[in-house]
């Protein structure tokens, strides 16, 4: 869509002419993503382990498409694997990182919020000359 306008106002001895034009892509650039994971920081290996073997595989073994057997087969570990290590879904901010953000920038920011959350400000000096904030 396109809108032209003259205004009838201006600061010179000419009027303006505005052109606005819409392409209808609503672009939300401050929109944060979502990400599925799955975490196994509660994972018990033990109890996965006895689940797994569990399960009736003989299911499996009757069905007469190889599709559906192997569609059977993931569902029955991903029912466990649900259980044991659950999916989280994360907000994230950009789900992609410039190429200079590497994990040595990330460790360093980890740990200015840790220090900042604990408020730990204390002045060390570890080199003539040079002051780090701990």
């Amino acid at each position: 869509m396109l809108e032209i306008n003259v205004p009838e106002y201006a600061v010179s001895d000419h009027l303006p002419v505005c052109l606005n034009r819409f392409s209808g892509v609503h672009c939300d650039v401050n929109k944060h993503n979502t990400i599925s994971y799955r975490t196994f920081k509660h994972l018990k290996v033990e109890e996965f382990q006895n689940e797994l073997m569990n399960i009736d595989f003989s299911l499996i073994e009757m069905q007469n498409n190889v599709d559906m057997s192997l569609k059977l087969f993931y569902d029955l570990i991903n029912g466990v694997l649900s259980k044991q290590a659950p999916m989280k879904r994360k907000r994230v901010r950009h789900p992609t990182q410039p190429g200079w953000f590497n994990k040595d920038i990330k460790k360093s920011i980890r740990e200015r919020d840790t220090f900042y959350k604990n408020k730990d400000f204390l002045l060390t000096i570890n080199e003539p000359g040079i002051k780090q904030y701990r």
